[in-house]
């Protein structure tokens, strides 16, 4: 596929049904790609198995286009853009489940409760798990109706609970790396005062023991333990900035469909280490980036060759062969695993060299020129015996 043609398909691809389209969205504001939203998002859960500890966070979409339900997040780095709710793995940072914020509903009334919402949304399907989170999902109550799904949770409190003991909160005066518990049967708090006159209150349903690991520090465990495992979701959003396919666009479906191309690339290789753990080992550096070149050329083979195969003469087949196939048949033959690109692969250097039809025509002319004959590589002069011909006109030769 040209450049031209890929543009041209970014510039008119859809998601829905134009005759449906305003109809639909006065119901949903995700209407525009809701269909392919919702077969892709219940693929994510299928195909890989959480381990004990699962992160739920936000992640902030760059956007600055015109969206209703965009968002504007000042302490994110793009600040502007589709904020979405994820459930990641904490230690392989798998996106197991994702869902979309769009804002107030249809009727405009603000919801109650959203953070308590979310979460039990996301973790339909678990059990046995532990969930870290951050304190705008975590409250009392959700952590009970987690215990009643077998289920526990550490997180973050705001200051503004009910449920957190004034004791917890008295900051004043106490000394720096101090710890203060508080228990129930089935809930433990922790108030850690990190700096001066500053405290943090974590809410535990997997501790029940007033345990400190540091000692310099005196960091309690249950803090310990949301350190390590909180950054399942700013892993993501850090490996999703490396090598991303979204491009520059002013329609925020695109903006998501990107979205989608990166978190299930992402999550392929994943699953890959999983199934082959010594192809990391193989490879010194750039893992990833391997992994998607291989991905890219594993996933237009197919259709590659049957572009060969249904080449319309001898030109348009030796034009394919030369330009695609050739390029992905040392690496269709391993069966492996991705590997790197083999350093003999040199491809032609488009320096400028003399054309030979001119300087063996008689006249003797030093025609150079920067143009090459795509089969032969043979220099030749755009003037007199070379011709450029496009995608189209290959097809109809």
């Amino acid at each position: 596929m040209s450049e031209r043609t890929f543009l041209y398909i970014h510039k008119i691809i859809r998601f829905d049904d134009v005759l449906t389209r305003r109809g639909q969205r006065n119901d949903d504001k995700f209407a525009p790609i809701r269909n392919l939203w919702e077969k892709w998002s219940e693929q994510l859960p299928i195909f890989y198995n959480p381990n004990d500890c699962v992160t739920v966070d936000e992640q902030l979409l760059g956007f600055h286009g015109r969206c209703k339900f965009r968002q504007y997040i000042p302490s994110k780095p793009e600040r502007y853009g589709l904020k979405f709710w994820l459930l990641v793995d904490s230690r392989t940072c798998y996106v197991w489940k994702i869902q979309p914020y769009l804002g107030k509903g249809v009727t405009g009334n603000t919801e109650r409760n959203q953070g308590e919402r979310v979460v039990l949304d996301l973790v339909d399907g678990l059990k046995g798990h532990n969930v870290t989170m951050d304190n705008f999902f975590s409250s009392h109550s959700l952590g009970q109706k987690l215990l009643q799904k077998q289920m526990t949770m550490v997180g973050t409190m705001r200051k503004n609970k009910r449920s957190i003991p004034p004791k917890l909160l008295n900051c004043k005066k106490v000394p720096r790396y101090e710890s203060t518990f508080a228990f129930t049967p089935d809930t433990t708090l922790v108030s850690y005062i990190s700096h001066k006159n500053k405290c943090t209150v974590v809410m535990s349903t997997l501790h029940h023991a007033p345990n400190i690991e540091n000692e310099s520090k005196k960091l309690p465990e249950i803090i310990s333990f949301y350190n390590s495992t909180k950054g399942g979701v700013d892993t993501v959003d850090k490996m999703l900035s490396c090598y991303s396919y979204k491009r520059k666009t002013n329609r925020w479906t695109m903006a998501v469909f990107s979205n989608i191309i990166d978190i299930s690339a992402l999550n392929s290789y994943i699953l890959y280490n999983d199934i082959d753990p010594n192809w990391k080992k193989t490879q010194k550096h750039t893992k990833r980036k391997c992994f998607l070149h291989e991905l890219a050329i594993s996933l237009a083979k197919p259709y590659m060759e049957k572009r060969k195969k249904g080449a319309k003469n001898e030109l348009s087949s030796a034009l394919l062969y030369k330009l695609s196939f050739q390029n992905i048949s040392d690496t269709s033959n391993n069966d492996t695993g991705p590997s790197k690109k083999q350093k003999n692969d040199k491809s032609p250097k488009k320096n400028r060299a003399r054309c030979q039809k001119c300087y063996h025509s008689g006249e003797h002319k030093n025609k150079w020129t920067s143009s090459f004959c795509f089969l032969c590589k043979t220099p030749c002069c755009t003037e007199r015996h070379a011709k450029n011909i496009c995608i189209d006109c290959i097809h109809n030769t």
